[in-house]
């Protein structure tokens, strides 16, 4: 006997791009609610450029263009959610995710507070519309995950993070910026300080690495995990002149990132 509608699993407000998964909002009401939130974000006029030009004969942007654009979306856009929902590293725990929020209409996970709905729909991980290689796709992601931790105004969060990784974006960043939000006092009904274990210094370390680097050829040299992570990845992505990536991140960690870690990450227990 086939199944009904009301039987099956309700995913089917997730879609596929090919950067990946993009997030519709799950209920009607939060739809409406979504839509009215990003056509209000100063931040639309920046990712509605972006898009204007990549569909228009004679705008396409630079690199430099598109990737200080996204970073200022993601440093301005609103990323904050009642109730954050995070996930780490698997499938399963992404699927987990999704089907949370698709049930608690007060939840978002990132991609459905405006500034990951800008991002999401850039395509940054996208070698078809996107001039970014990974790296710099992943900058982007890495302050809005920071300011979705650090700045959203609930006192509870759900995490779905079995078996994640350290240099995973929740154990690198939105742990340590989510130990610092004086307003989420919780994480999965637990007191969040139970959590402090899952601390990874990947993330600092490569800052670090950033700031105090001269030129590409640092960073080439590199034996940090994260750093590794992204060469080990840059073959199969968009190939980027060294010297303007370095220039780029130096960029981006100078303007955004560093000031944003200082005023939301406490030190590593």
């Amino acid at each position: 006997m086939p199944k009904s509608k009301n039987d099956k699993k309700k995913t089917h407000f997730a879609l596929h791009t090919k950067s990946g998964r993009q997030y519709n909002s799950p209920h009607i009401d939060k739809a409406a609610q979504l839509m009215q939130r990003i056509s209000a974000d100063p931040a639309r006029h920046l990712f509605q450029d972006i898009l204007d030009a990549r569909y228009q004969k004679g705008r396409k942007k630079s690199v430099r263009d598109i990737f200080e654009a996204a970073c200022e979306i993601a440093a301005t856009a609103d990323v904050t959610a009642d109730c954050p929902v995070f996930f780490s590293s698997t499938d399963e725990n992404r699927q987990k995710a999704e089907q949370y929020i698709y049930e608690n209409p007060q939840a978002d996970v990132i991609h459905t507070t405006p500034g990951g709905w800008f991002l999401e729909r850039l395509e940054l991980f996208n070698p078809e519309v996107s001039p970014l290689d990974y790296a710099l796709a992943m900058m982007p992601w890495y302050i809005a995950a920071l300011r979705f931790a650090a700045e959203s105004p609930g006192n509870a969060s759900i995490a779905f993070i079995d078996n994640s990784l350290p240099i995973s974006t929740f154990r690198m960043i939105e742990i340590p910026a989510l130990m610092n939000n004086q307003n989420q006092q919780t994480l999965n009904g637990h007191p969040k300080a139970q959590y402090s274990y899952l601390f990874s210094d990947d993330f600092e370390n490569w800052i670090k690495e950033i700031e105090i680097a001269v030129s590409a050829h640092d960073l080439l040299n590199s034996k940090l995990p994260l750093t590794q992570t992204f060469q080990s990845r840059a073959s199969k992505a968009v190939q980027i002149d060294q010297e303007l990536k370095y220039n780029l991140l130096d960029f981006a960690v100078k303007t955004y990132v560093r000031p944003l870690m200082n005023a939301h990450t406490p030190s590593t227990p």
